[in-house]
């Protein structure tokens, strides 16, 4: 980690059903008002079926994302959920970063001290 965060979390998105998606935006809108005065690190990881949910048929959880990552939050996309699905990253909303493995970012930043939530 490149600087201390006094609160960092990661969330984790790995299913199609937009509840899911829906229920980790709230949580990271929430996480990211709760503390204004804070240093913090949001990250939210999408593997598995999840990837298919961030393309432009969601324009109401991309409007979300892309106000999130305006605040310094960070959405990683499984490289390799992508091929799974014949996914291109072209697809995908413009304010996500695309990673090899979403596994083993997931645990990297684990080992980085993020606190793991799963909604």
């Amino acid at each position: 980690m490149d600087m201390e965060y006094e609160y960092n979390l990661l969330l984790h998105v790995d299913s199609d059903d937009v509840k899911t998606l829906d229920l980790a935006l709230g949580n990271a809108h929430h996480f990211l008002s709760a503390f204004t005065n804070e240093t913090i690190r949001l990250v939210i990881v999408v593997n598995g079926p999840g990837v298919k949910l961030m393309t432009p048929q969601y324009p109401d959880q991309a409007r979300k994302a892309a106000e999130m990552t305006k605040k310094g939050a960070s959405i990683l996309v499984c490289g390799n959920a992508l091929k799974a699905y014949n996914m291109d990253n072209s697809e995908l909303w413009p304010n996500v970063e695309v990673v090899s493995s979403g596994i083993v970012e997931i645990v990297r930043l684990q080992d980085d001290g993020m606190a793991y939530v799963k909604p």
